[in-house]
């Protein structure tokens, strides 16, 4: 019986580190490819630190805008909350193709 209680509470302890990022964006597509994008990513703090500081996130996105002609991003911020981090941006593009390879180009 204690085996199975002590494997039980070692996998609801594996079930509550797995971490995750929730994602929501919005994309509004006009006929010639182009549009506008709002994108909102809500991690935890464990999660944030691994992929970096909140404001370096923002700093890479905005870099990545700038040497990317077809992205253009208007708003890009971060907000702390309780237990995570919030990252919002929202931008145009001219191509729907050319922002699914963003920001890796």
């Amino acid at each position: 019986m204690l085996n199975r209680l002590s494997a039980l509470l070692a996998a609801l302890l594996a079930l509550l580190l797995v971490s995750c990022i929730e994602g929501e964006e919005e994309i509004w597509l006009q006929t010639d490819g182009s549009g506008r994008i709002e994108a909102t990513y809500k991690m935890p703090t464990a999660v944030a630190q691994k992929i970096g500081k909140p404001d370096e996130l923002v700093r890479t996105l905005k870099e990545a805008a700038a040497r990317d002609p077809h992205v253009d991003l208007t708003s890009v911020e971060h907000q702390a909350r309780r237990g995570g981090i919030t990252l919002k941006f929202s931008g145009t593009f001219d191509d729907l193709r050319k922002l699914a390879s963003f920001p890796q180009r």
